[in-house]
């Protein structure tokens, strides 16, 4: 959910700043009072973000062939790109986040396994009750810990495969309009590698199959 939101939010303020661009450009072509040369200047400006628009002023400065669809279909195909490269970034730090699940997995795994042995009659018998109960409630806590913590890896895989499918399932064209191209077409390059990581992997279909039995402790 997290993930989502921070791509509806990239994807809304990229979007937000090349329109204001856009309207700015189309606002002086349409007016009126300011030189022909302006308004055409205007024009030069916007084919180069858009250049399906071929919009012309005659000399008595009227607007023809002005294809206001050919903006429209941009800033369409533009809001995908956004929404594709903040995807891929989005894969990114869930791939960061996931690789350090992993290591705190690991790491509490390797400290329940030396604490399991201790936990036990002998130990009591050895160090007291008081320290046994000690060590058991510590046993407990850490066992709760790597549960969370497996819980936290598993929805973070999960994650990573569902923004994964989207990237798979897009029909995005990489366009040549945007200022932005060059870091899209870097970022999207980037993508097929972690797309191709995850589809191997397998998310268990329910979060609870994690739970990790408690130990018998009496």
């Amino acid at each position: 959910q997290i993930s989502q939101l921070n791509i509806s939010k990239q994807v809304a303020s990229e979007l937000d700043i090349e329109a204001s661009k856009i309207e700015i450009l189309t606002s002086k072509i349409n007016d009126e009072n300011i030189s022909n040369s302006k308004r055409i200047e205007a024009i030069t400006q916007l084919k180069k973000i858009v250049p399906e628009y071929n919009a012309e002023i005659t000399k008595e400065g009227k607007i023809i062939n002005e294809n206001k669809t050919a903006i429209d279909r941009y800033l369409i195909s533009l809001e995908k790109q956004i929404k594709l490269k903040a995807t891929q970034v989005e894969i990114e730090k869930l791939f960061l986040q996931k690789r350090e699940q992993e290591r705190k997995v690991a790491d509490l795994e390797s400290k329940k396994a030396g604490m399991a042995g201790g936990v036990t009659v002998d130990y009591a018998m050895k160090y007291g009750g008081q320290a046994a109960m000690s060590a058991q409630a510590g046993y407990q806590n850490l066992n709760s810990e790597l549960l969370k913590t497996k819980n936290e890896l598993s929805g973070t895989t999960l994650a990573i495969k569902t923004l994964s499918a989207e990237i798979n399932k897009s029909d995005i064209q990489i366009i040549e309009t945007s200022e932005n191209l060059n870091n899209y077409a870097n970022s999207i390059s980037k993508v097929g590698k972690a797309v191709n990581a995850v589809s191997r992997i397998k998310v268990p279909d329910n979060l609870a199959s994690l739970a990790i039995p408690k130990a018998n402790l009496e």
